[in-house]
């Protein structure tokens, strides 16, 4: 019997527009949800960047190519992220994108604060 891996993507974004500080907190992001998805027993099928973008608009070139995946997806698939303001810095965007996922039958994942943890509808 094989025991299914459990898939994921893996969302970062900065809004600096500095180029040296923008990679490194991107790399930063990534690595923590690297870490986050090999202590959990996720397989990371992509990790999408949108450097130098702000959160204030769901309108990020990596942002909807992430939801594009995620509904192209064979089966629904974890989004990782280190906190909510990476995904966004406005609460009404913020709710439609937790309804956009939760609608997929994907849940998120927050690494810095695993108790805003779950499936999201």
């Amino acid at each position: 019997m094989t025991i299914a891996t459990k898939k994921a993507v893996i969302y970062c974004r900065n809004a600096c527009a500095e180029q040296a500080q923008v990679t490194s907190q991107i790399i930063k992001q990534e690595t923590k949800c690297r870490l986050y998805a090999d202590k959990h027993g996720y397989e990371v099928v992509q990790a999408f960047h949108d450097d130098g973008q702000s959160g204030m608009t769901m309108n990020r070139p990596a942002f909807r190519l992430m939801l594009i995946t995620l509904l192209a997806a064979p089966e629904p698939y974890t989004v990782i992220t280190t906190a909510m303001d990476r995904l966004s810095r406005d609460v009404n965007d913020f709710a439609s994108i937790c309804k956009i996922i939760g609608g997929l039958g994907s849940e998120l994942v927050f690494t810095d604060d695993e108790a805003m943890t779950g499936r999201v509808a």
